[in-house]
């Protein structure tokens, strides 16, 4: 019996003034900071279509309930052949307790790996979830927690943060004990993660995945697209980033 791999992309209705607001602050516009975070998670999510092949379920995690219907147009609206479901994330403000409770869900659920990734990662791809999944599950028994290779796995981020997190079912509340009094976005988050996963006994793997940017600033963007190629299947996509950020500078 395979195991089964769930992929939750945490992200939210592209509300202008409600998204990326700092990106919407250095652009003074947010309809254009708006636009821009549609396009990411439209890249993001179609980057992460080859998991649909191999069985694995993509579910859009909204952080509103509210708003759950705007994600879900947005995605239809992507232009992708298969769109994630979306689920709310849970009413509360820490996102520690937020990522480890849509782990809990997808565990509940039957998945026996998940990965919590953002939507905010323009290079995000289906080969980083596969990675994870791989990691945690060499020599996986599916009727047992014995024989996974780890417990925990990051995708580090340039900014000191990391960009997906996921983790092997019967440890999520352990996780959620290791990210107690995490400060987020921050350039110590994940060395805070990394101490709390220890403190609790959960083995991690933080080093194997590359090292990817988000997109919160200006700068970032910028790099982003300056450092694209005409190769990226996907380069149509950023050519659109390329054409908002152009009409709003």
């Amino acid at each position: 019996m395979p195991l089964r791999e769930v992929l939750i992309l945490f992200g939210r209705a592209p509300i202008a003034g409600r998204c990326k607001t700092r990106l919407g602050r250095a652009l003074a516009s947010f309809d254009a900071a708006a636009a821009i975070y549609r396009e990411l998670v439209a890249l993001v999510v179609a980057r992460v279509q080859p998991l649909y092949g191999r069985g694995a379920r993509v579910v859009f995690s909204c952080a509103s309930s509210a708003d759950c219907a705007q994600c879900a147009r947005m995605l239809e609206d992507s232009g992708s052949e298969h769109v994630p479901c979306v689920r709310a994330q849970a009413d509360v403000d820490d996102l520690g307790v937020r990522m480890t409770e849509a782990l809990r869900e997808a565990f509940a659920d039957g998945a026996d790996v998940a990965c919590v990734a953002g939507t905010d990662i323009p290079n995000f791809c289906a080969a980083h979830a596969e990675q994870c999944f791989a990691l945690l599950t060499q020599g996986a028994d599916v009727d047992s927690s014995r024989g996974f290779a780890v417990d925990v796995v990051f995708g580090p981020a340039r900014d000191g943060g990391f960009y997906c997190v996921a983790a092997r079912r019967g440890v999520d509340e352990a996780l959620r004990r290791a990210f107690e009094g995490v400060q987020w976005s921050t350039p110590n988050t994940l060395e805070c993660c990394l101490a709390g996963c220890a403190r609790e006994g959960l083995s991690v793997n933080a080093t194997a995945l590359p090292r990817l940017r988000d997109v919160d600033e200006l700068e970032d963007l910028e790099e982003f697209i300056a450092e694209a190629s005409e190769a990226d299947v996907e380069f149509s996509r950023i050519r659109r980033l390329a054409d908002i950020l152009r009409a709003n500078r």
